[in-house]
């Protein structure tokens, strides 16, 4: 598994589709509205939805301020109820050596809670 470098990350690495392969919750946060959440997919235009108990569609966008931080930040806009969400990439990496070839993403979110990803399909 290769890691990317973050300066490296453009939209095109994160949209498709990932199913969730773990989450971590956070003592702190008794509700995380993306924990019950199955899959997630970020399309190209900033569109993203996510499948699971309780399905939910908005826009996503990712954006750097190296000047504080490295990792690119991904923000999660969810209606009903109106949701922002930020999730900062700790990892993308790749592997293209593998017959699956399966990228994987880490997002840690600001609550403490993480989610580790695994892309399925590209879109």
């Amino acid at each position: 598994m290769i890691s990317r470098p973050f300066d490296e990350i453009l939209p095109e690495h994160i949209s498709g589709r990932w199913k969730v392969k773990s989450s971590t919750l956070s003592p702190q946060a008794d509700y995380f509205r993306l924990a019950s959440v199955v899959e997630h997919t970020f399309q190209a235009d900033g569109t993203y939805s996510v499948a699971g108990p309780e399905p939910a569609s908005g826009t996503w966008s990712i954006e750097r301020n190296e000047e504080i931080i490295p990792n690119p930040i991904i923000y999660f806009e969810l209606p009903n109820p109106r949701t922002n969400i930020s999730a900062m990439i700790t990892r993308l990496a790749y592997m293209p050596y593998t017959a699956t070839k399966r990228d994987e993403m880490i997002l840690y979110f600001s609550n403490g809670c993480e989610l580790v990803l695994e892309k399925i399909q590209n879109l």
